[in-house]
């Protein structure tokens, strides 16, 4: 096995070790959900209180930017980033950086 070979072998491991970093990630703010009250309970209460959370809520599909949604909803990339923290504080979402980039994904 050549260089190149080894190089290849070792990106390929690395990004298998980040997908279950990922999952381990998910299973982790899952749990942090189980233990401060029913799941259905906290995302009902957190989404119904507010509109925005609830828009914010369902573009959170990990393909936009934080500022694409504030776009889209014609809100400042701060007010967007304030509604979405008792989203992120319930773990119904989570926050994913990709070099500069903020996406925000949801969990459940």
């Amino acid at each position: 096995m050549d260089q190149e070979e080894r190089e290849m072998k070792i990106i390929e491991l690395l990004h298998k070790i980040e997908k279950r970093l990922e999952k381990l990630d998910d299973i982790t703010s899952l749990l942090h959900v189980g233990q401060s009250g029913s799941i259905k309970e906290t995302k009902i209460s957190l989404l119904e209180n507010s509109p925005l959370r609830k828009m914010i809520f369902d573009l959170c599909d990990g393909k936009h930017t934080v500022s694409d949604i504030a776009k889209t909803l014609g809100k400042s990339m701060p007010s967007i980033s304030q509604a979405a923290a008792g989203l992120l504080e319930a773990h119904l979402i989570v926050e994913d950086r990709r070099g500069q980039h903020k996406y925000y994904r949801r969990l459940i």
